[in-house]
Parts: C-alpha cells; structure tokens; sequence
C-alpha cells in the first residue's frame, strides 16, 4: 500500500513564536509546515521547493519586501495557492491584496477551527480553479487540433459543471448590467431558491437597494480595470446576515472583448463570528493588562457609593492580605486597609477619576496585618457602565522598596553635595595658598628672570583658579561660561603688572558655554597671549589698549586677541618660537585642533579658530 504524501504548507511568518504556534497547529492537522520570516526568503524557498502545495504569507514582514511584494514574485513564477495571514482588518492594509490571486485573507488568532477551515478551502478552491484551468487549456488544444468530439465536449463540460454544482463556494456569472447567466445550488441555497430560478434575475430583484448599489459599483471597477478584485461582504437574507469574501472577475469571449464576470464567494459568516468574539475577548484582556501586571484588577464604582473588584487577579492577597473572592462584592476590606492619613486622599482621586474619566494615577500607603507599612501605587482606565456607574481597569503595584531605594539616594545625595563642597572649599583654599606662596618668592628674589618666571607661573595658576571658580559656581561643574571666564581671566592678568592700570580693556565675547577639557587650554592660550601684550606692547606707550573678541559661526569658534602697541617683529614665527609661553600656546593650539594666524597692524593681533 502507498502512502499519499502529506500536504506542504509554507508559513511565511516574522514573528518567531507566532510561527511556531501556527507551525504546531498545521503539523497536528497532518501538514507539512517549512517555516521561513522574510519575503526574500518565502520567493526562494518557494520558487526551489517542489513540495510546497500552499504558502499561508504574513503581510507585514518588518525590514525587506512585504507579503504582498513576495506572494506577486511567487505567484509571477509558479501557479501556487496563496493564503494570506494578517492581524491587519483595515481597509488600506487588505486593498494591498487586490490584483493578487489569493485564495483567503485570515486575521490573526481567528483560531484554529478558522484558520484550518480556511485552508482547506483555499485547497479546494485551488483545485477547482486548476481543473477549471485544466479543462479550458484542454478544450483550447482540442479545439485546435479540431481532435475533440462533441461526446468529450459534454463529458468535460459535465465535470466542470459538476465541480461547480458540488462546490461549498458560491460561483456565478452575470451580465454587465448585473443579471445572472449562472449560478451554482450554493447561491441558490442562500436565497431559498434554485439555480434556474435565480438565472435572468438581476441583483435589484434580489438585494436591498444599497446592496446593490456596492454590486453595482463593483461591476463598473472590473469593467475599466478589467482585473479581479477581491472584497468582503455582508449581505442580508432570510436567515439574517451572511458575510462573504468575494472574488469578481472579468471573462473574456474568444476575440478578447470582455463577456461577462464571474464571482466566486465564500461564505465567512463562522469566521467572522469566531473574529467578534475573539474581539469582544481581546478587549476585555488589554483593559485588564495594559500595564505591567502587579495586581490586575476591575474595580466598580456604583452610583449609590458602593464598590467591589468584580476581578482582581491573585496578587491581591499579597497587596491588600485579602482573596479576590473577599472583595469580588464589596471593596470595603481593601479600603479598611488604607493608611488612615491617606483615606481622604484615595477617595478623592478616585471620584475626580470618575468625574472627568480621566485616568487614575494615586500612589499611597497601606497598613497589613503581616507585613505592617507598605506603598503602593495604581494606574487604571476609567469607563462608564449602563447603571451610571464607572469601572475602571488597572493595577496596583507595591513600590515599598522603591520608596525605600528613593529616600536612601536623597539622603546619599546630601551626603555627597556636603563632601563635594568640602573638597571644593579645600581646593579653592590650597590654590589661593599657591598663588599667595608665588606672590611672596617673587619679592624675595632679585634676578629678573626669575620674577618674571615666577610672575609667569603665577599668572598660569590664576588663570586655572579662575576657571575653577567658574567651574564651582555652575550645577553642573563640568561647563562654564566663555565670556564670564575669559573677561575675569584677562583682568586678572592684566592686574598683575604694574602697568596693569593704564591699560584698556575691551571685550566683545558671545556668551556660549564650553566644557572645561576645551575651556582650560583656551584659558592658557588667552594668558599667555595676554600676559605677551603686558610685557612687551606698551613699553613707552600711552592709551595702551587690549581687546579680546570671541565668535561662535558654522561650527567654529574663532578668537582674537590684540593689542595696539608696537607689534611684534616682521621674523617673528610662533611656530620656532622657543620661549615657553609660546611653545606651550602652540602645543595647547593642536590640542584644540585648531590653527592660529598673527597679524602686525597697529600692534599685534592673534587669530585664533578651532571647531566647536
């Protein structure tokens, strides 16, 4: 004895355990199941694999083509039933498919009495199409070849009258202006009637005005496009309302010029109930868990004060230390553990919730039996209900240690904001020390290279003092301001000469704000560029001026430093500069990657630009 091989089914599906669900239900219904998650994927595979009989294509794939995109490649290559899978019910989403020969458009978790009916259909149907296919190729050679014989004529046409007779489907043919040429017992079954009573009736004679007009409409759309389309209906009978997916499509006589159309209908009326259901049960589930779960919970609130948790899962014993079934009528066990300083304010929160219908959001402290002083927290989603009351669907989670951790790291907070400005305080402190120890070697020493080496470094240290102070006033401590930092930077160096007095300073600086890694080398560069100017510009020279100017544009910073003394040597070149200053301007330049020009006018000017 042979075995018939199983059926294949090729699972297009991104979701990997929704795949594996789907996957366990075809393989206990005796199918084959290849599972793949892209469309790229689902072309190969399909287009290499000669066993797949049906590809049952998710629509929404992520990254790469879509479903639609994938099943068009296949079906442009092999003749395959596709059945589409979607948890997509709007309009634009299921338009996608129109032009696409399918054979069924399943929502997602309709269940598995749907999904395997469904398939099953597509199948049959697939298999009525191909002998239709079949025979019609066949008449065509016959014909040609002029081998057929008005018996074999019959005979093909009694099978294919037969699959059209036996098939659960509804099939038709009408005219343009909507008259039936054709119909099968199923659509005569539906209208209590019989085939050959319903032929030469048009849709008005059967339908409800708007009905027909959706038909007729329908019609006009194959007519110009002259393509199949594919829709869902729902059309009254004597038995109340049936739903359909339709196929239309246009068929053609022998000279190309459009016929008639045909219309294959399946009646998805179970589906569809099964999808209503399934939604009504959906809805209920997201209320209760739109929130991470602590306790999920309905709490009813009735027009004449009283209230109970018609559900609350079983965290409720941990949260409250009393059963679900305790409170399932009366909420006052729940209320009796409130802290009492909080009663008021939970009362409150919960009849301005049911005032605006807006969502409860309270946080709050309960006392426990076991477990003594313990926070909690709610969020629900209020709803009026028919008695006027209001349900709400929420959780309440324990936040005790979370309150706890809160408290713990404010007062670590303090702790290190104390310590912070301890340490602040000592490093001002030792730096002042520092600047005061600089101060007096310089007036113990003779040489004048070493006072102005001495003065120099002085100058170096304040200008890192002064950036400190900037640094320690901000919230931050990492950024400060450019203009405050370089204007109090420049006035304590100039202070520092004798000099000093005599000289105007003129500042132009946009008030942007650096982080000290940049501020720091741009503050020894001012300093030294400064400190330069104070040596050697104003030697002999009244209405002595020194500006500094800073420019933020198009992700640059550029600033310039000048004075109006005697400029400096037309030799002079920063770069082979070997004083210190200068080599260290140079060196704290590349560390800014940044350039720097000088330019001789009336004194010495330095250019200087590094990206923001």
């Amino acid at each position: 004895m042979t075995l018939s091989r199983k059926k294949t089914i090729l699972l297009v599906e991104d979701e990997a355990l929704i795949a594996l669900a789907e996957k366990m239900v075809l393989e206990n219904n005796s199918y084959e199941v290849i599972t793949v998650h892209t469309g790229e994927k689902a072309v190969d595979t399909a287009l290499e694999d000669s066993r797949i009989d049906l590809v049952l294509m998710d629509i929404d794939l992520g990254r790469g083509i879509d479903g639609t995109e994938a099943a068009q490649m296949i079906l442009a290559e092999r003749d395959i039933p596709i059945v589409f899978l979607s948890s997509h019910t709007e309009a634009e989403t299921v338009e996608k498919t129109e032009g696409i020969t399918s054979y069924g458009y399943i929502v997602k978790n309709s269940g598995d009495t749907v999904l395997l009916t469904s398939i099953r259909m597509a199948f049959r149907l697939f298999a009525a199409h191909t002998e239709l296919k079949q025979q019609k190729q066949h008449l065509n050679v016959s014909l040609t070849r002029q081998e057929h014989t008005e018996e074999e004529l019959r005979s093909a046409e009694n099978r294919l009258r037969s699959i059209i007779n036996l098939s659960p489907l509804m099939i038709s043919e009408f005219d343009t202006d909507g008259r039936y040429l054709m119909v099968n017992p199923a659509i005569a079954r539906m209208f209590n009637s019989t085939p050959e009573k319903l032929v030469g009736k048009s849709f008005s004679e059967l339908l409800v005005p708007e009905v027909v007009n959706v038909f007729r409409e329908r019609i006009e759309k194959v007519k110009k496009e002259l393509r199949s389309i594919q829709v869902d209906d729902c059309i009254p009978t004597e038995n109340g309302y049936s739903y359909f997916m339709t196929t239309l499509f246009p068929l053609f006589d022998s000279t190309g010029q459009l016929r008639s159309i045909g219309s294959i209908a399946h009646d998805i009326s179970e589906r569809k109930t099964a999808e209503d259901e399934l939604e009504e049960t959906l809805e209920m589930i997201d209320n209760l868990a739109r929130l991470i779960p602590g306790v999920i919970y309905q709490y009813r609130l009735n027009p004449d004060g009283s209230s109970a948790f018609p559900y609350s899962s079983p965290g409720m014993d941990s949260i409250y230390e009393v059963s679900p079934e305790e409170v399932q009528e009366d909420a006052s066990p729940v209320f009796s553990r409130l802290h009492p300083d909080d009663y008021d304010y939970v009362s409150s929160a919960i009849q301005e919730s049911a005032r605006s219908l807006n969502e409860f959001f309270c946080e709050f402290r309960v006392i426990l039996p076991r477990q003594g002083l313990r926070w909690l927290w709610s969020q629900a989603h209020p709803e009026r209900i028919e008695n006027g009351g209001t349900l709400w669907h929420g959780i309440i989670l324990d936040v005790t240690e979370r309150k706890k951790n809160d408290e713990r790291i404010e007062r670590l907070a303090r702790e290190k904001e104390t310590l912070l400005k301890e340490v602040q305080h000592r490093i001002k402190n030792t730096m002042n020390t520092m600047v005061s120890v600089l101060s007096l070697q310089a007036e113990t020493v003779q040489e004048i290279a070493a006072v102005e080496a001495l003065t120099d470094a002085k100058s170096r240290f304040q200008s890192m003092e002064v950036l400190y102070n900037q640094l320690y006033r901000t919230d931050s401590h990492k950024s400060a301001s450019v203009k405050e930092y370089l204007d109090q930077l420049a006035r304590s160096v100039i202070s520092l000469f004798p000099n000093g007095a005599g000289v105007k300073l003129i500042t132009d600086i946009e008030d942007i704000s650096m982080d000290a890694g940049r501020l720091s080398p741009l503050g020894m560069i001012v300093n030294e560029l400064v400190t330069n100017s104070m040596k050697y510009a104003f030697s002999g020279h009244d209405g002595a001026t020194l500006s500094i100017q800073v420019r933020h544009r198009d992700g640059s910073i550029t600033v310039i430093v000048q004075d109006n003394g005697s400029g400096l040597p037309e030799s002079f070149d920063i770069r082979t500069s070997r004083g210190f200053g200068l080599t260290m301007v140079t060196n704290l330049i590349e560390q800014l990657n940044g350039t720097i020009q000088i330019e001789n006018s009336t004194g010495s000017r330095f250019v200087l630009s590094f990206p923001d």
